[in-house]
């Protein structure tokens, strides 16, 4: 009787801890980025987190973790923003109600808008970190990285690159030019490159995407919320 009890209780913690999504937002604040781009990510970001988080999503996607940090010169420091978004309540005999967690917005949001322009640079640090942040057995696993993809780290700080393992975790890259008569338009070609680095580094899948693509278009954040449910099931 015993065994049999171990073996249930042990296959309902399996089964909670195989369902639900995280997803790590990681927002470059870097001047020029921060200045010309910044918002234009934060808007895109509320609206599919809007969309991703709405009680009417299939349930396998709950509980969902939203979590949020910015790339500076010191991407390994502090903690994430974080918002949990509950198993919606879908009783038969009640009517849905729409789930609302506004502390993503108006917290982790909000204090991404109001950071201050960062000197550096340190998207291999800014990966490190959502990694370790991301290390649990979800079912789905999900960074977002909003950035130009110009590294420019205040300090090399060995063993980071050789630390990173993306495994199960599928990579959205999300690019816009910054600085164009300075540098030329090479933020997709640097996306691109990074999407290299995360497949060698084992990601379940990388995807890239242009802001200005997707930004203020309802089907562009439908597509890409079932795009990101598509590919980071493992």
């Amino acid at each position: 009787m015993l065994k049999k009890i171990f073996v249930f209780i042990s296959f309902c913690s399996f089964s909670f801890t195989q369902t639900g999504t995280d997803i790590f937002y990681l927002f470059d604040i870097s001047g020029s980025y921060h200045k010309d781009v910044l918002k234009k990510a934060v808007s895109f970001a509320e609206d599919f987190y809007s969309h991703i988080s709405d009680s009417d999503r299939p349930e396998y996607l709950f509980p969902q973790k939203h979590m949020l940090s910015v790339i500076d010169e010191f991407s390994l420091a502090g903690n994430p923003c974080m918002s949990i978004i509950p198993q919606p309540n879908k009783n038969a005999f009640r009517k849905t109600k729409k789930v609302r967690n506004d502390k993503f917005s108006s917290n982790c949001l909000k204090t991404v808008l109001e950071s201050r322009p960062a000197k550096n640079t340190d998207i291999y640090g800014g990966l490190l970190y959502a990694q370790t942040s991301l290390d649990f057995p979800k079912k789905r696993k999900a960074l977002i990285i909003f950035s130009d993809f110009k590294d420019y780290p205040a300090k090399e700080i060995k063993n980071i690159i050789e630390s990173i393992d993306l495994v199960n975790v599928a990579v959205f890259l999300i690019w816009s030019d910054t600085n164009v008569q300075q540098d030329g338009s090479i933020s997709k070609d640097l996306a691109n490159q990074f999407k290299e680095f995360a497949q060698q580094r084992n990601a379940l899948n990388v995807k890239i995407y242009s802001l200005d693509s997707i930004l203020n278009d309802s089907n562009a954040v439908k597509e890409f919320s079932n795009t990101l449910i598509k590919v980071s099931k493992n």
